[in-house]
């Protein structure tokens, strides 16, 4: 069993003693294993703020190999990606501090990401065929389709959105792509705020 240790706030919104703009003052010892998801929804990532791959779902679990200092952790994510990411084990927002996921005693940790180092700069090929210039803000684009359906998940062996449509865009729609999927059928394209989106790619004219 691997262990690994980080400092985790136990300033959480449910706590009413919780000061705004405190400091974390809770040393906690995070287990390597099996976490489930609490939040909504949570993005998952190909590395420490890099390429969004989708979303893990309240209920769904990722197995947690470490946790780092600034919140990031590393592992490999159930439910429908099933593949090693990255994802935020806490979130500080301006007056506490979130946890994603529940913090009671872990599944068991049946490994699976180490053979690669977590550090290592992820291999692009592995998601993608063709990423914007513009980096992680995107490149904007107008949709060209009536109605451009988009998916919060991707099936990677599929290449296709996972189960119904998550919503729709009208035609000309801006939205801001990211990267082209591997299998060149979607586009990931942030479509308001952060909301990172997977596109049908005959709707993303590029």
């Amino acid at each position: 069993m691997k262990f690994i240790r980080t400092i985790v706030p136990a300033c959480l919104l449910a706590f009413a003693g919780c000061e705004p703009g405190g400091e974390p003052n809770d040393d906690r010892t995070v287990t390597a294993g099996e976490y489930t998801v609490t939040a909504p929804e949570l993005v998952i990532h190909a590395s420490v703020d890099g390429e969004p791959l989708g979303r893990l779902y309240r209920g769904e679990v990722m197995d947690i190999h470490r946790v780092q200092a600034d919140g990031w952790a590393h592992g490999f994510a159930g439910g429908t990606v099933q593949r090693c990411v990255w994802a935020k084990f806490r979130d500080v927002v301006p007056t506490a501090t979130v946890i994603n996921f529940n913090e009671d005693e872990p599944g068991p940790h049946n490994g699976g990401c180490e053979s690669a180092e977590a550090d290592d700069a992820p291999d692009p090929s592995e998601w993608a065929s063709r990423i914007s210039a513009d980096g992680d803000e995107g490149t904007p684009i107008l949709t060209d389709c009536d109605r451009s359906a988009y998916w919060k998940n991707w099936d990677w062996d599929a290449g296709t959105g996972v189960g119904t449509e998550d919503g729709i865009l009208d035609r000309d729609t801006e939205v801001h792509w990211r990267y082209v999927t591997r299998d060149g059928n979607g586009v990931m394209a942030r479509i308001d705020d952060d909301n990172w989106v997977f596109i049908a790619r005959p709707c993303m004219p590029l």
